[in-house]
């Protein structure tokens, strides 16, 4: 006769929870109390800052390896006179195999155009197809970075004040 071996995931879970469960729990959790306290942490880390780099607080779960990119690129803008929220510094670091590093971004900053999209509520600097989204009441706050070849129809010219 032969046996079906059976995941400690499947039992515990279920098979759909388990694809819920399983990206979050270390696989070395294999005593119930252990798991059940690592999901707790997991699921809490999702709701919860994991770290603060500065003034900013990281929100996702990040490897050290590129939670350490975060926190050299968030220095390095920090030092320019920039903040950087977590979702920037995403767009920043993502787009950097395509081109848009940190000089580039800088360079946008130095000479964009000046946009206000009123669907996000943000003031908009855009140079060579960057768009940088920036908080309206302190514009040193880059909130999200995108690229587009043309400007976005919904952005008006000048800032709001």
């Amino acid at each position: 006769m032969q046996s079906k071996q059976t995941t400690w995931s499947q039992i515990a879970f279920g098979a759909d929870l388990a694809l819920l469960v399983v990206p979050f729990a270390p696989a070395v959790m294999f005593k119930t109390g252990d798991l059940f306290e690592g999901l707790y942490k997991s699921v809490k880390n999702l709701f919860q800052p994991s770290s603060k780099i500065g003034e900013l607080k990281l929100r996702g779960s990040y490897l050290a390896s590129y939670e350490e990119k975060l926190k050299a690129t968030f220095s390095w803008f920090k030092n320019k006179g920039f903040e950087v929220q977590e979702h920037g510094l995403n767009n920043i670091i993502g787009r950097e195999v395509r081109g848009i590093n940190k000089d580039a971004v800088l360079e946008a900053l130095n000479k964009g155009e000046k946009y206000f999209d009123p669907v996000n509520n943000t003031n908009v600097l855009r140079y060579n197809n960057i768009n940088i989204y920036l908080d309206v009441v302190d514009p040193s706050k880059i909130i999200s970075i995108d690229e587009a070849v043309k400007v976005k129809s919904r952005f008006v010219s000048g800032w709001k004040e």
